[in-house]
């Protein structure tokens, strides 16, 4: 994993952030370390820039934080295009209306972040003594996105982002810790 700066050590492609300028869920496509710069896509509207680094946070519970974004966005849908609310019983749910609508707007930045999001989340319930292979581990990423209407990402995504995930909770005594709701 690249070290960008010593201000985003703990930030690596896929990692889900926020900015210093607002609190809205992105996640990092590319870095550019001669100029310590992050290109960053706000998932509510699919908008990337780059950002200096220094303006860029790295999400203390990324799962979790991803999980209040998904739920606050289709509540706001449901809101606007529904003349009685829907609740949800459970996040699966909310999961796949906020995919529907990803599949129905052809919103490719939704998808690649809710990969990131099962990759994060099967991470997390590989703690203790136990830990999948990789193969098996990359099997349950695509048996994941097949259940809920994604096509598979390359072997070499997951790997890749698997790798910054484990380094990032090396360095996080805390990482882990935390439901496993996918």
């Amino acid at each position: 994993m690249e070290k960008l700066s010593e201000a985003c050590v703990m930030i690596s492609i896929g990692s889900f952030v926020h900015t210093t300028r607002s609190a809205d869920l992105c996640y990092v496509l590319r870095s550019n370390s001669q100029k310590s710069e992050l290109r960053i896509c706000r998932l509510l509207d699919g908008r990337a820039y780059w950002l200096p680094s220094k303006h860029v946070i790295a999400e203390a519970q990324p799962a979790e934080r991803f999980r209040e974004h998904v739920r606050a966005v289709v509540d706001v849908e449901k809101a606007t295009n529904a003349s009685a609310p829907v609740k949800f019983s459970n996040f699966s749910e909310y999961l796949i209306e906020y995919l529907s609508s990803a599949f129905a707007s052809n919103s490719k930045h939704v998808i690649d972040a809710t990969v990131n999001f099962l990759i994060i989340v099967l991470n997390e319930q590989d703690n203790g003594d136990f830990e999948r292979s990789f193969e098996v581990f990359y099997q349950d990423v695509c048996w994941f996105c097949y259940q809920l209407g994604m096509e598979n990402p390359s072997e070499s995504i997951v790997r890749v982002r698997l790798a910054s995930i484990k380094a990032q909770s090396s360095t996080d005594p805390g990482a882990g810790d935390g439901c496993d709701e996918v």
